[in-house]
């Protein structure tokens, strides 16, 4: 067995982290104030995970002037470290199928570059590429079973 070429281990390793990136931030948190039956404060809801949501923060703060702060900065820096966090909610079975996602899109990644770059395109990496492929676009529409469905704090 040959062993992959350098620009197909850096691909590999890019897209791992890439997806592990999109699994760590939450990248559309929720920024609003609390619902009417509330007293008056702001409320943001981080959501983790691609392709299914596997983690919820749920932040609370008594300052309303926190919200257009918030919303100028978000989602690259949110006032969290002013806020309680008054609930979270995780789902360990999504943390594994997001996990699951990553490995088989960079190895997926890592066989289209190593095939590309050295020139040997075989009928078994094709099929393998867009077995992967196939896989994740299928893992991408199915995210919905797995992800956590309602916020109950």
């Amino acid at each position: 067995m040959r062993r992959w070429t350098g620009e197909a281990k850096l691909a590999t390793v890019a897209t791992a982290a890439v997806l592990l990136l999109l699994n760590v931030w939450s990248w559309a948190p929720s920024i609003g104030g609390r619902w009417p039956d509330q007293p008056p404060g702001a409320e943001i809801v981080e959501l983790f995970g691609f392709p299914a949501i596997w983690r919820a923060d749920r932040w609370e703060s008594d300052d309303v002037r926190l919200i257009p702060s918030a919303l100028e900065t978000a989602p690259f820096r949110l006032p969290t470290d002013r806020m309680a966090r008054t609930g979270r909610i995780t789902r360990q079975a999504a943390l594994a199928y997001n996990l699951t996602f990553a490995a088989a899109g960079a190895v997926g990644v890592g066989l289209a570059v190593d095939a590309h770059t050295s020139g040997r395109w075989t009928r078994r990496r094709v099929g393998m590429v867009a077995a992967l492929a196939a896989a994740g676009v299928g893992m991408v529409a199915a995210a919905p079973l797995v992800r956590i469905e309602r916020l109950t704090w």
